[in-house]
């Protein structure tokens, strides 16, 4: 579980998925599989900063590992708790 709304704001897509990877005990070819995508795809995903292979996480593809693997966030105001 996430700590807070603004811990999640200010925490990364790399930082959340290599948490993710961590806590689920998951490997990058585990996460490619997950998400449909390449393990390259995620390897530049967490490439570190201002390396020329690092690329941008996008924002529903961390949204997607975090369902997929169960994983609950603290529900803002009017949403629904889950079945």
């Amino acid at each position: 579980m996430w700590p807070s709304d603004v811990d999640i704001a200010m925490t990364d897509n790399p930082t959340k998925l290599r948490e993710l990877m961590d806590r689920h005990d998951l490997t990058r070819e585990a996460v490619a599989e997950l998400l449909d995508v390449k393990r390259s795809t995620v390897s530049a995903w967490l490439a570190p900063a201002g390396s020329p292979s690092r690329r941008e996480m996008p924002d529903n593809m961390i949204r997607l590992a975090m369902l997929e693997l169960r994983e609950s966030r603290p529900r803002g105001p009017g949403k629904r708790k889950p079945r």
